[in-house]
C-alpha cells in the first residue's frame, strides 16, 4: 500500500488531526513553567545517539532471523542499528538529552502516542506537554504525526485515489 504522507489530501487529514489533539503552544512560558525542573518528570528526554547520523532515539535491536546475514554485519555481533541510516553497532551508544525547541500542550491520548514514539513528553495532572524537537515547519509535517496518522489508517492511500478515479 503506497502512501504519499504529504499529499494535499493527507495534509488536510493531518491538519484536522493536529487541530483536535495539539491544544496550545506554551513555548513562551517554558522558562517559567520549567524553571525548577531538571527534566526528571519527562519521558524520553534522554536517548542513545547514533554516532553516524547523530539522530537521537533511533537505535533499535536488530531482530535475529536464522539464515539472515546482512552483507557485512552480523546481527549477533552488532545487535543495534539506527532506524534512520542503518548504521550497526556492537553496543548501545551513550545517551544524551534531546534538544527541545517548542513546548505544546497536547491531549492525553496524543501524549501517550507521542511517548510510544519516543518523543519527549511530560504527563501532568492537568494535561500533557510535548517537547517538540523540531521547529520552523507546521506540526502536521512532523514525521511523528505522519507515523501516528498512518498507524491509525486515516491517511489516503494510492489505492484509495485509484478507486475514486
Amino acid at each position: 500500500m503506497s502512501i504519499d504522507r504529504d499529499s494535499t489530501r493527507n495534509q488536510d487529514i493531518k491538519r484536522k488531526f493536529v487541530s483536535h489533539n495539539v491544544l496550545a503552544n506554551v513555548t513562551d512560558w517554558a522558562g517559567q513553567l520549567f524553571v525548577d525542573s531538571d527534566f526528571e518528570d519527562w519521558d524520553n528526554i534522554y536517548g542513545p545517539v547514533c554516532p553516524e547520523c547523530e539522530s537521537i532515539h533511533s537505535m533499535e535491536i536488530v531482530p535475529h532471523v536464522d539464515g539472515f546475514e546482512p552483507e557485512d554485519v552480523n546481527p549477533i555481533t552488532h545487535p543495534y542499528r539506527c532506524l534512520w541510516c542503518d548504521y550497526r553497532l556492537e553496543e548501545l551508544p551513550d545517551e544524551e538529552q534531546v534538544e527541545i525547541f517548542e513546548f505544546w500542550i497536547v491531549t492525553p491520548w496524543l501524549g501517550e502516542k507521542l511517548k510510544a514514539h519516543r518523543e519527549a513528553v511530560m504527563a501532568r495532572p492537568t494535561g500533557w506537554v510535548w517537547g517538540r524537537q523540531g521547529t520552523g515547519q507546521a506540526i502536521l509535517l512532523d514525521s511523528v504525526i505522519s507515523d501516528i496518522c498512518e498507524e491509525l489508517g486515516i491517511l489516503e492511500t494510492q489505492e484509495d485515489k485509484e478507486v475514486r478515479s
